[in-house]
């Protein structure tokens, strides 16, 4: 199944459970219970909003890809936004590449390997930075740099820059800002 596909699908489907299960308490309902006093009916609109988001999730990447060539053009013409701040949902379609984006997904191969090419920076964290690493590499065709399993630290992420020839995986440490 496409992995856009799986979001809606399965919300659809908790949807369709929880519109039963209120369903059922609502006609099991014994008299001096909330469930007959109308409690459940709260679930109502909650239903609904869920729904709409759900519908409207499919529309969000050409929202994106309608939306980018205006702010690459602000950017021309004003020089903001600085940055892009994107998840994986809405990647640029193939050939609308922007610069100062910066992309953020749990998996690289949830992206289109066209969004992955202009990548010249990657910081992978979590339990298997490398693991992260070797997967961009392989939606990229990019040869996987040399490393040893890393265990990170609170505020440490490792970094890794793919356009740079034979660059080695590196440690970053994030200091927060104290006042």
């Amino acid at each position: 199944m496409k992995q856009n596909l799986m979001l809606p699908i399965a919300s659809l489907l908790l949807i369709l459970l929880m519109t039963l299960h209120l369903t059922s308490d609502t006609i099991h309902a014994r008299a001096g219970t909330p469930e007959a006093g109308g409690s459940t009916l709260v679930g109502v609109p909650v239903l609904a909003l869920w729904l709409y988001g759900t519908l409207r999730l499919a529309e969000r990447r050409s929202f994106f890809t309608d939306l980018l060539p205006h702010l690459t053009q602000l950017r021309e013409r004003t020089g903001r936004p600085h940055w892009l701040v994107i998840d994986s949902e809405q990647m640029p379609a193939q050939g609308q590449q922007t610069p100062s984006v910066l992309q953020i997904t749990a998996r690289p191969n949830l992206l289109e390997a066209s969004a992955l090419a202009d990548v010249n920076l990657l910081l992978a964290t979590g339990n298997s930075p490398q693991q992260m690493i070797r997967e961009f590499c392989q939606m990229t065709a990019l040869p996987a740099p040399a490393m040893d399993p890393v265990s990170l630290h609170t505020g440490e992420v490792l970094g890794w820059r793919p356009q740079v020839r034979n660059a080695a995986p590196f440690r970053l440490r994030i200091q927060p800002r104290t006042r």
